[in-house]
């Protein structure tokens, strides 16, 4: 691909700003592809190009990537000073997406706007993050450009920001299928049972109360069943509005089931919709509605609501229901599993046989690849680069002097005294060396000296984060120990993040692997059952069946079988068993005792 790019002498000098850059979250994968992007022109033409993004938080070892600690040290930075595009991925409020308003005036300003979810539809402690997030918007006025993934969107943002140049460019999705959607085999009609699935956050905005509440209006046939399954990441849901969902799903009639799914990687996504039979997405606010493409990748028939983008992004591919409708969410359910009976899918455009929809749904999501966004974002930056000439060192020792009477440069913190790098290595080190003699207990508190360097945990704090790295893994501990304040504060601790969580999952990969049966169980029996005790002995509003679930899990470290879960939950039911007794029943089994390698009772 050729770009229509100027050659001028000397580097030119592109600056990203973003929240966090980790892997895994949308946003900070926005900002990584359009990096490969920059390269893909800049061997293509081989101008050189300096590049650098900014953040305050970060996973990744990349020599591209700056974590600093604020507006102040970015407007003393002299790469920032330089730079002849300057880009912001907004998300929600962030102090750096200040400078904006700071930006040379010869600089281009390109905002990339990633939505900002309504203060109606989040809990009441977000109201005042988002008020934030709106009044930063105003800054918008600064931008050359603003980019959004939808035409809504687009439409939204013109009516406030008037004049300006704002155009829709679509992303991609992480959990597209591989290969081309055509080339798969044909979904199989469903059985007496129905899956549903629906993956994102846990927040109202999802409507997932919604999903629950229409479920057990769906018209089934006598031997019907309907099986739902949620997913979600944790650390970005309403811990609230999840504990009500489990309880709601306690409440709904024996023939519907539902299963909660907590922090899968990208494939368990996948898996997930190549084995479920319908998509579901009843959100009351989606700026683009991502999943709903990853749905349509995989051949998986999708009911959604209409509300904002996804009417426009599914194309008339998915069967919509008026947002905040639960009869009408149920009816349409209804609809698609009666279709789907018959070997079609209904969706807006009309109920099309399953071959010919699917061929469809192939064809319409292919724009929607990783590689398809580079290339869009590659004739982007090829014609910036071609309109701005590379900015002169008099130039940028001129700002900055002009900027040095005005803005102090950022202070290291005194207690920073090493490198970062070498500080993580040093942190990691000490773990490594207690790993060979310390129990689960006394590792994990030396792994929590990173984030809290000045707090001694207490017996509850490592009960639960070692709960999380029991349920979770190393590799999810790690990234929300690396979201603590204590780390956000420190510039140059958040830096070492990428190194230290490295070189801390190896430790945490090689213990789990010298010792399989340990790592399996990752605690002993009397260990777990006292987890358990903690962790339920929280959760006093989860139903009966959530309680037993999570019980299996924790103590036996498996779902629960369906034989088992009828037994004690109508023993729970019939007050023949108190929930005390359950997790003591469970620990006292043969099954926990043969995985354990123990003998006796759990006391």
């Amino acid at each position: 691909m050729s770009y229509p790019l100027t050659v001028h002498p000397g580097a030119q000098r592109i600056s990203w700003v973003s929240g966090i850059l980790y892997g895994g979250d949308a946003l900070s994968e926005t900002v990584l592809a359009e990096l490969d992007a920059l390269e893909a022109v800049c061997s293509a033409t081989r101008q050189p190009v300096e590049a650098v993004a900014y953040c305050r938080n970060t996973d990744r070892q990349d020599s591209r990537i700056r974590v600093i600690d604020g507006p102040k040290e970015m407007l003393a930075d002299p790469h920032f000073l330089a730079s002849d595009i300057v880009v912001f991925h907004f998300g929600v409020y962030n102090e750096l997406h200040d400078v904006m308003n700071f930006v040379r005036r010869d600089a281009q300003v390109v905002v990339w706007y990633h939505n900002v979810t309504p203060p109606q539809y989040l809990p009441r402690s977000a109201e005042a993050l988002v008020h934030l997030s709106y009044q930063q918007t105003e800054a918008f006025r600064c931008a050359d450009l603003v980019l959004c993934n939808s035409r809504h969107t687009r439409d939204t943002l013109q009516r406030t920001l008037q004049h300006r140049d704002i155009r829709s460019l679509p992303l991609f999705g992480a959990n597209l299928a591989p290969g081309s959607g055509a080339a798969r085999p044909p979904r199989p009609a469903p059985g007496t049972e129905v899956r549903l699935f629906t993956c994102g956050r846990f927040t109202r905005s999802k409507a997932l109360h919604q999903l629950l509440d229409a479920a057990g209006r769906v018209p089934l046939p006598k031997d019907g069943r309907l099986s739902i399954t949620l997913a979600g990441l944790l650390p970005h849901s309403d811990g609230d509005y999840v504990a009500a969902l489990q309880a709601q799903a306690a409440s709904l009639p024996p023939q519907v089931t539902v299963r909660f799914l907590f922090d899968l990687p990208e494939q368990g996504v996948r898996e997930q919709m190549a084995a479920a039979d319908v998509f579901v997405l009843p959100s009351l606010h989606e700026g683009f509605g991502m999943p709903l493409v990853e749905a349509l990748s995989h051949g998986l028939p999708v009911v959604a609501s209409d509300s904002s983008a996804l009417p426009e992004v599914s194309e008339g591919l998915a069967l919509h229901h008026a947002a905040g409708d639960v009869a009408a969410l149920a009816a349409a359910l209804g609809r698609q599993i009666a279709a789907l009976k018959e070997g079609k899918v209904a969706c807006q455009t009309g109920t099309l046989p399953a071959e010919t929809w699917r061929q469809a749904a192939a064809a319409a999501t292919v724009k929607y690849s990783r590689a398809a966004y580079v290339a869009r974002y590659a004739e982007l930056l090829g014609e910036w680069l071609a309109a701005r000439p590379p900015t002169t060192e008099s130039r940028v020792r001129l700002v900055q002097r002009a900027l040095g009477h005005l803005v102090p440069v950022a202070q290291r913190d005194p207690r920073e005294t090493l490198d970062a790098s070498v500080e993580a290595y040093l942190l990691a080190h000490r773990v490594k060396r207690k790993a060979a003699v310390a129990s689960d207990e006394d590792l994990l508190r030396e792994i929590l000296r990173w984030p809290f360097p000045d707090v001694e945990q207490t017996d509850k704090d490592v009960a639960y984060w070692n709960g999380v790295l029991t349920r979770s893994g190393a590799r999810s501990l790690l990234e929300q120990l690396s979201n603590a304040p204590e780390i956000r504060s420190m510039p140059g601790r958040a830096q070492l993040n990428g190194s230290y969580r490295q070189l801390v999952q190896q430790v945490l990969d090689e213990r789990r692997q010298a010792a399989p049966a340990a790592a399996e169980a990752g605690r002993s029996l009397e260990s777990r059952l006292a987890l358990a005790r903690l962790t339920l002995g929280k959760s006093r509003s989860i139903g009966s069946t959530a309680f037993v679930q999570e019980a299996y899990k924790l103590i036996l470290g498996r779902e629960a079988d369906p034989s088992g879960l009828d037994n004690y939950v109508g023993l729970l039911e019939a007050r023949q068993l108190s929930r005390e007794g359950l997790l003591k029943t469970l620990a006292e089994s043969d099954e926990a005792k043969q995985r354990y390698g123990v003998e006796g009772r759990a006391r």
